[in-house]
Parts: C-alpha cells; sequence; structure tokens
C-alpha cells in the first residue's frame, strides 16, 4: 500500500530564526486529490466547505506552485528519495481499492506484532502512536479508523511487549 499519511504539502516552511520544518495543510492536500490525482470518488473524502477551499487555493495557484504541490504529495516517506508519478499513485492505490477495513485492521496488527520485537531488540519506543490523528490522509489505511484500531488493538501487543 502506498504509505503517504507522512504527507507533506510544503516542504520549506520558515520559522522567524530561520529553521525549516515542514507542514501539512487539509485544503493543498485536497486540491491534490481532488484535482491533481483525481482518485475516483475522492469528493466523499472531503466535506462541501474542504471541496470549496481546495477548488479555490487550485485556482489562485501558479502552475510552478501546482507542479511544486504535486512533486511534494508525490514524494512519500519523509527522508526517501522515492516518489511517485501520478501514475504509479494511481495504480498502487487501485491495487488496494478491493481490501476492507477489517483485511487492513489485520495487517496494522500483523504488522505492530512483527515491529514489536524489533524495536524491543533496539531499545526503541513507539512515541508516534498517540499522534496519530484519523481523517488525515486517505493513503493510509484506507478507510480504517486509524486511531481506534490502534488503541483498541495494537497498543494492547506494544504494550504486553515493552511494558
Amino acid at each position: 500500500m502506498p504509505l503517504l499519511d507522512w504527507s507533506r504539502t510544503d516542504l520549506q516552511v520558515e520559522f522567524k530564526d530561520g529553521s525549516l520544518t515542514t507542514k501539512f495543510e487539509t485544503k493543498a492536500f485536497a486540491a491534490f486529490d481532488l484535482i491533481l490525482l483525481q482518485r475516483p470518488q475522492a469528493e466523499h473524502s472531503y466535506n462541501t466547505g474542504h471541496i470549496e477551499q481546495a477548488r479555490q487555493l487550485f485556482t489562485g495557484m501558479s502552475e510552478s506552485q501546482k507542479e511544486k504541490l504535486k512533486q511534494t504529495v508525490l514524494l512519500g516517506l519523509p527522508g526517501s528519495l522515492q516518489a511517485y508519478s501520478l501514475e504509479e499513485l494511481r495504480t498502487a492505490l487501485r491495487e488496494y481499492a478491493e481490501i476492507g477495513e477489517a483485511e487492513l485492521r489485520e495487517n496494522l496488527i500483523a504488522f505492530v506484532k512483527e515491529m514489536a520485537p524489533v524495536a524491543e531488540e533496539g531499545a526503541c519506543s513507539w512515541p508516534s502512536l498517540p499522534m496519530i490523528r484519523p481523517g488525515r490522509c486517505w493513503a493510509c489505511f484506507a478507510s480504517c479508523a486509524i486511531t481506534q484500531t490502534l488503541n483498541r488493538y495494537c497498543r494492547p501487543v506494544i504494550h504486553a511487549r515493552m511494558g
């Protein structure tokens, strides 16, 4: 499954002190999803306000801003040099279109069960779990309510292994 949960819509946000960070903006991601990617039934993932904001944002963007948004979202994981093309992402999403919430949940639990011992061996923790917010990006576990799944099914696995 294409992993875009860490999607950013801007890679060069500058703080007052000159340091840089990245950011995620829902209306920019919606513009990417609805207009650039043209994901089937994407409009069902957003409320009418988000759709209108996305269209307004996109209409006001220059061609170079549109290209920058596209390239930024297609980068995938932070720090990775691997990027999808629009068509590669569409193909990857189609491969997972028929997977339902139950199978996604099972896959997530299996992943956590495999990773918990590895993290334990490396004396790592799972600090990111409380920070995961539902509905942030469509591509991570599709329609699965990620926070609920993590809290209900995966946290017990992690805590049983790592205390």
